[in-house]
């Protein structure tokens, strides 16, 4: 089924799916799911965790129907089809422009924080 991720500062992680995702039990209730799981028009694969439906659109075929997702995790690169399954040992972030915008290179550092590390470099 098609659809499109975003983020953005104000929305956070927001699923437009074309078509319906789960049959509804109500039309007056929104929807919640723990995962849901695709594959980006570059291949790679998409987990959304946390998800809970902001609207809907109904039709008198599900094809024809269209979804809107929130989501309070996106992970890239894998499918996770269980949440016990998101374990991470390391995670990398990297900012563009960050030495344009600190105004300086070199930054390092590091932090523990629930049991996990946290590394940061910059050169």
């Amino acid at each position: 089924m098609p659809g499109i991720v975003t983020f953005t500062d104000e929305d956070g992680i927001r699923l437009d799916l074309i078509g319906i995702l789960t049959e509804r039990a109500a039309f007056d209730e929104l929807e919640q799911e723990p995962l849901i799981l695709g594959q980006s028009s570059e291949g790679e694969f998409i987990t959304l965790a946390g998800c809970h439906e902001i609207g809907f659109s109904p039709s008198v075929s599900d094809a024809l129907g269209s979804q809107r997702w929130m989501a309070a995790t996106l992970y890239v690169g894998d499918h996770f089809p269980q949440e016990t399954e998101i374990l991470c040992s390391r995670v990398s972030l990297q900012f563009t422009y960050l030495r344009e915008f600190v105004g300086r290179s070199g930054l390092s550092g590091s932090r523990v924080h629930w049991g996990a590390s946290c590394a940061i470099r910059s050169t």
